[in-house]
């Protein structure tokens, strides 16, 4: 089993070894969602919803959550609807299951805690060929899951919005792109402090000096603020974050230096 601890999302859970970290996406500021696939990621995923409720909002109780469910199931026409309570970490999580027309098997768990909604979605592809079998293995498999599910109180509304800065919970996938764009700003900004240096900026450009004063303050300050985010949102510790993103803005600042402007 491989444990997914996510501090600002409040929660951890653990998963066979075959599945991995999917997709991960920001609805809004207060809430966040981790996607988790199998191996056979067209069959099988888990996707958990992490909200803050609205200052005015009232927390839904079970009945509510209840009534919600039934509405949507009602409006969609889905099949074999079940549902019931589930007592995961001495906490009552609302369950519902119900079977979309493609074959797809919804099992969904909710609970609200300290005004923080945690909603997990598990579907499960069982093909045109439905049996009771199916269903039943396709219940324990996620039941089994979720017995590992761990709230740690740690979220909150502001914890959500840092989560979403900070890209918590984001795949592999979605990191590479963001440490890309960070390798890139600072090749770039290196490259040009040496051509300052080198001489070459003062015989290619031939820039007037206010035109050099603005072009490198805004690109030292945006240089910065592109590494110091997706840095930090690839995992990368704040401090390293922020040493990287200083060390892009002095290497812009040489350019006036080697340029005779500063």
């Amino acid at each position: 089993m491989n444990t997914f601890r996510y501090e600002r999302l409040g929660f951890e859970i653990s998963l066979p070894v075959e599945w991995h970290e999917a997709t991960s996406v920001a609805p809004g500021g207060g809430s966040r969602q981790v996607a988790f696939s199998g191996d056979d990621a067209k069959t099988r995923s888990i996707h958990i919803a992490v909200g803050a409720l609205w200052k005015l909002e009232t927390e839904p109780s079970l009945d509510d959550t209840l009534a919600f469910f039934k509405r949507y199931v009602g409006s969609h026409n889905y099949s074999q609807v079940t549902h019931g309570n589930l007592r995961i970490q001495a906490r009552e999580f609302f369950w519902g299951q119900y079977l979309m027309p493609q074959g797809v098997l919804v099992r969904k768990y909710s609970a609200t805690v300290d005004r923080v909604e945690y909603i997990i979605t598990c579907q499960y592809g069982l093909g045109a060929t439905i049996t009771e079998k199916d269903i039943r293995r396709a219940e324990r498999e996620y039941d089994d899951i979720l017995s590992t599910f761990r709230i740690t109180g740690t979220a909150t509304a502001e914890s959500l919005r840092s989560a979403s800065r900070r890209r918590e919970g984001a795949s592999i996938s979605q990191k590479a792109p963001m440490l890309f764009k960070v390798i890139v700003v600072c090749l770039f900004s290196a490259v040009l402090a040496v051509a300052a240096w080198a001489g070459w900026l003062q015989d290619q450009l031939q820039l007037a000096p206010w035109m050099m004063w603005l072009w490198t303050i805004g690109g030292g300050l945006l240089g910065s603020w592109i590494v110091f985010r997706d840095s930090r949102g690839a995992g990368a510790p704040l401090l390293v974050a922020t040493i990287l993103g200083l060390g892009v803005l002095a290497g812009w600042a040489s350019i006036l230096f080697a340029t005779g402007l500063l």
